[in-house]
């Protein structure tokens, strides 16, 4: 049907446009997930390191009041840091920074063992001193040479998923928008595709239910509108026969009705489907009473027999019957002699 290629054309050509779009966002939201990673460590390590070159100072100074001032500075300008600690190497001291202020602490484990790869990079851990996870990021602090020790930054996993959530947003918006821009072009033009042949259909059901006027006005400048111009063509001659048709049969009646003699036409059990005026006339029925009336009602024998029977027998077999002299009744019961061919 017309609709089923019109539903199969917009499946077939959204899912060519919208299995691109899928994929892409398959592709494109891990890489991403990357970007916003690396931008953030960036962003640690800037902050690192504007207080490693304090750090630097104080070690040589083994004076650590600057280290804490620009550690509680950072966290005040950076709303998504949980805490910087200035770990110190050989020994685990290390200073505590949280926004509720700093203390002085001997600190182990990952704090000074660290794995090389978790170095210099965001690792999701276990929050140290609440629930829940945070990102970590350690930095190593050099002094002639030597890694003294590391300054240790703790982000809110909210800021990764706040930043890396607005850009997802923003790439599925973007692909939604596409979305319905291409299943709305696809039903645009399927039905451009379609309308025609929906058009030519109509015309054709109409013209096999029996309207012979029925025609496909179709412009669409393409194998359709010269299919459509086809069936036109194919119409208007069907047309035509039919006038011809019926103009000959009309003058065949007229000329079958107008006969002087009677013409009885039986079907093929024996019972009259038509009679000419002559016969009407002679035997006193109407066209409607002696239709679909056997031929004995009319076809008597006076002195016994069915001639009607042997008479609707001969002619089934194909046999032929020439100047057989029969009775006829008429409706007033009356016998009427013939001469019946």
């Amino acid at each position: 049907r017309a609709s089923g290629l019109f539903y199969r054309t917009v499946a077939f050509t959204s899912i060519i446009t919208v299995v691109p779009i899928i994929f892409f966002i398959s592709r494109i939201l891990p890489e991403q997930q990357a970007i916003v990673m690396s931008n953030l460590e960036q962003q640690v390590r800037s902050l690192a390191a504007s207080i490693d070159e304090t750090s630097v100072a104080s070690i040589v100074a083994e004076d650590y009041t600057p280290v804490v001032e620009q550690c509680q500075k950072v966290l005040a300008q950076s709303p998504y840091l949980e805490y910087v600690v200035v770990t110190r190497k050989e020994s685990g001291f290390s200073i505590i920074n949280r926004r509720d202020g700093w203390r002085q602490a001997t600190l182990g484990g990952f704090w000074i063992a660290l794995d090389p790869e978790e170095e210099s990079r965001l690792i999701s851990r276990r929050h140290p001193w609440e629930e829940g996870e945070i990102l970590h990021y350690s930095y190593p602090i050099r002094h002639a040479n030597w890694t003294w020790g590391w300054i240790h930054v703790g982000l809110a996993s909210e800021q990764f998923r706040t930043q890396f959530m607005a850009v997802r947003r923003k790439i599925l918006n973007v692909a939604l928008l596409s979305i319905l821009i291409d299943v709305g072009g696809a039903f645009y033009f399927s039905s451009r595709l379609t309308r025609p042949i929906r058009t030519l259909n109509d015309s054709i059901q109409s013209l096999a239910a029996g309207n012979l006027e029925a025609r496909a006005h179709i412009r669409s400048g393409d194998e359709v509108q010269r299919l459509a111009e086809a069936f036109n063509s194919m119409a208007q001659s069907l047309a035509q026969s039919q006038r011809a048709l019926t103009a000959a049969k009309n003058y065949n009646e007229n000329i079958i009705r107008s006969s002087i003699g009677m013409m009885i036409v039986l079907d093929p059990e024996g019972h009259v489907t038509f009679m000419n005026r002559s016969a009407l006339e002679l035997l006193g029925y109407s066209e409607e009473e002696i239709r679909g009336e056997p031929l004995g009602r009319i076809m008597v024998a006076p002195t016994g027999g069915e001639p009607a029977a042997e008479t609707v027998a001969t002619l089934a077999a194909g046999g032929v019957i020439h100047g057989a002299e029969h009775t006829f009744r008429d409706r007033s019961g009356r016998d009427i002699p013939v001469l019946f061919s």
